[in-house]
């Protein structure tokens, strides 16, 4: 993490509550990759405000968090309270805002339903359940998205680009796309990845292997728009096509990304998708690999799959359901050579059944037809908490794990 402005890290840390998963609010532009952040330090959730934040009040109405509470703590340029500060206290250019995992949120309610011998069982959010809304996009929803996109884009030619700048570090070198012809679209992890190649007109002259580079962050959505069709208010970037349409980007929440990258500046403007491990549905994922990464480490096996370095595009949905299917404590620090075949195969079977059904859809997600995904009524474990077991029917437990909302069950995860 690189901030942009000198801020303490003692309210990230958290030292005196380590049990307590955090949700971030940045007051300033302080933030240089919410990403990195969420996957790297394992934090539930991160919200980037700008300098020039509209009243507390409706900033927060935004970001979903409920104004009836307590902060869990504030960190005020650099300095730590030393208890609970009411929402009125939470004031200033440069204001670092942690808010328990679990703490209250707007919006809950039932959002899906399981399966459960022929009776429904609801999926909802409130202080023991996650948050509907607040789930980043995982590799299911992002491969559906890129198998509506592809044969949309490939081949085509962007004849110009718009962007709304601001954040401007989720933006790079938006203008060299100009001119130049989408290849194809590929999915890297949880990115969407175009290789680019010289169109009739290009601006710039690129080097082989540059891509387009997309992330969809929290809330982004792509639509294909006709000449004359009008713009969403929540549009953060557009592409205009030599077959006469528009490629649309909504992101409300301002987290998603695009980036024309250079095969030198990847590390640079895309770290995490630099270090990712390998595709879980490809035969880059090998048991002997994983099982021997699963060895190397001392973290909790919940908090390994989601580094993105293991195994690449396992969010928090799919890691609670892999880990339920394979019968593993997400606590558990060694997992035998038995126990990582079961998980090896867990992590491939959730996945394709997700993309089979297009993905989890609580709230933002939705592919480019506008449609939502369907795999929600087949969690089995993600959201789960305090609903019987559908293995054994001991209540589903919940916890923060790594900074993580987890979902399982004591009894026979093991």
């Amino acid at each position: 993490w690189r901030p942009r402005r000198a801020l303490r890290l003692s309210v990230l840390a958290h030292g005196h509550r380590p049990d307590v998963g955090l949700r971030l609010l940045v007051a300033g532009d302080v933030c240089a990759d919410v990403e990195f952040w969420l996957e790297d330090v394992g934090l539930e959730e991160a919200f980037l405000l700008p300098p020039a934040h509209p009243p507390l009040q409706g900033v927060l109405d935004t970001v979903g968090l409920d104004l009836d509470g307590e902060l869990a703590d504030v960190g005020v340029a650099g300095q730590r309270s030393t208890g609970p500060v009411p929402w009125s206290g939470v004031l200033g250019a440069a204001v670092l805002v942690a808010v328990p995992a679990t703490g209250p949120r707007r919006g809950g309610g039932r959002v899906g339903s399981v399966s459960d011998g022929g009776h429904a069982r609801s999926v909802t959010s409130g202080p023991d359940q996650p948050s509907a809304g607040a789930t980043m996009p995982e590799l299911p929803e992002v491969e559906s998205v890129r198998r509506q996109l592809d044969p949309l884009l490939a081949g085509r030619v962007v004849e110009r680009t718009w962007f709304d700048d601001h954040p401007a570090h989720r933006f790079h070198a938006i203008g060299d796309l100009d001119g130049q012809r989408l290849v194809r679209v590929d999915r890297r992890g949880k990115y969407l990845v175009c290789p680019l190649a010289p169109g009739p007109h290009a601006a710039v002259a690129l080097p082989r292997d540059t891509m387009l580079v997309l992330h969809l962050g929290m809330t982004g959505s792509f639509r294909l728009r006709g000449p004359g069709d009008p713009t969403d208010p929540h549009v953060r970037f557009q592409a205009w096509l030599d077959d006469d349409r528009r490629l649309d980007f909504r992101d409300p929440r301002r987290f998603g990304r695009v980036s024309v990258v250079r095969p030198d500046e990847v590390a640079e403007v895309v770290p995490t998708l630099a270090r990712l491990g390998p595709e879980p549905l490809s035969d880059d994922f090998t048991l002997d690999g994983f099982a021997a990464d699963l060895a190397a480490t001392r973290s909790p096996v919940k908090v390994a799959l989601l580094n993105q370095r293991l195994v690449a595009g396992v969010g928090n949905i799919y890691a609670d359901e892999a880990l339920w299917r394979a019968r593993i404590n997400p606590h558990a620090r060694r997992v035998g050579r038995d126990r990582a075949a079961r998980l090896h195969r867990a992590v491939r079977d959730v996945l394709a059944e997700a993309i089979s059904r297009e993905g989890t859809t609580f709230r933002d997600y939705q592919m480019v037809n506008g449609q939502s995904g369907r795999n929600a009524d087949f969690l089995q474990a993600y959201g789960q908490a305090e609903l019987p077991c559908q293995r054994c029917g001991t209540p589903m437990s919940h916890v923060v794990l790594g900074g993580r909302g987890t979902t399982y069950c004591r009894t026979c995860q093991t």
